[in-house]
């Protein structure tokens, strides 16, 4: 039989053991702002390794919300309700494989989120590695013939190509016409 010793040592071995877990598969939940007052808008982030399905987000500050996929996370929007008490608040997302993450929210007294603490818009489309933006290089090194200047060379090469062709096109016609 175990002590009161060994059933806390058994039972935060094995709460180390769930938080690995997650943090293996990659399981995660975010708030953004983590401390804000009730009446506020928050964004909710969560990632299920998998993010083509929804999940579903649930705390004691504002109840259960469901996350959509969008681009490569799972995000969702929700205000804090007016009654919701000043405490500190575990927000827990439960991925449709049953894996879970936990995150806390704070929410202060007053009816001013705490400075700073606005949400902020959803993350852009990815579309790429920036590959393009930094001038052709993974390390976005610009040389001298990337960007505009190379578009440039090259529209002024094909328009004076185009004109000696047509040149030459015209004096061969008046030479077979003589």
């Amino acid at each position: 039989m175990l002590g009161s010793t060994g059933c806390a040592a058994s039972a935060a071995g094995a709460a180390g053991a769930v938080a690995r877990q997650a943090a293996a598969s990659g399981v995660w939940v975010q708030v953004n702002p983590g401390t804000t007052t009730a009446g506020f808008k928050l964004s909710v982030r969560a990632d299920c390794g998998d993010n083509s399905n929804a999940a579903t987000v649930t705390s004691a500050a504002f109840g259960t919300l469901t996350v959509q996929p969008w681009n490569t996370l799972l995000l969702a929007e929700v205000t804090v309700p007016q009654t919701t008490k000043p405490a500190t608040y575990e927000v827990k997302v439960t991925c449709r494989t049953g894996s879970t993450g936990t995150t806390t929210l704070t929410i202060l007294a007053g009816d001013q989120p705490a400075a700073g603490n606005q949400a902020p818009p959803p993350p852009g489309p990815h579309t790429g590695g920036g590959f393009l933006a930094g001038g052709g290089e993974s390390g976005g090194g610009t040389r001298w013939f990337d960007g505009p200047t190379t578009w440039l060379f090259g529209s002024a090469t094909a328009l004076l190509l185009a004109g000696l062709l047509a040149a030459a096109s015209v004096r061969r016609r008046r030479v077979r016409v003589r």
